[in-house]
């Protein structure tokens, strides 16, 4: 791995993926719900707390060959926010760092 923020390589990644690392990572910490975890699941009602997360990322970051920017972290608190930040990062020109221009997030938002 180069170390590059965002892509580093990988094929665009799809959220069924990312979907399935995450099933499996609740199912380490806690019981999965039946059918699987919904996109719209809180990840804190997943017992997934904020170290959780960072863990959750990393294995993610691992996964699928992506670095998802510190500053983005604290907008993820669902599975559906958690999913949207990585295949975005997976995308050339995703939401990474430097050069995001008007993708930013404004301080008043």
């Amino acid at each position: 791995m180069s170390g590059d923020a965002g892509r580093i390589g990988a094929s665009r990644i799809e959220p069924a993926d990312v979907r399935a690392v995450v099933t499996v990572f609740v199912g380490e910490y806690g019981t999965v719900p039946p059918g699987g975890v919904p996109q719209e699941a809180l990840l804190s009602d997943l017992d997934v707390d904020s170290l959780g997360l960072v863990d959750l990322l990393t294995v993610l970051e691992r996964e699928f060959g992506v670095e998802v920017p510190d500053e983005r972290i604290a907008g993820i608190s669902s599975v559906a926010d958690l999913i949207d930040e990585v295949v975005a990062v997976s995308l050339p020109g995703g939401s990474h760092g430097p050069g995001r221009g008007d993708d930013e997030r404004s301080p008043l938002s």
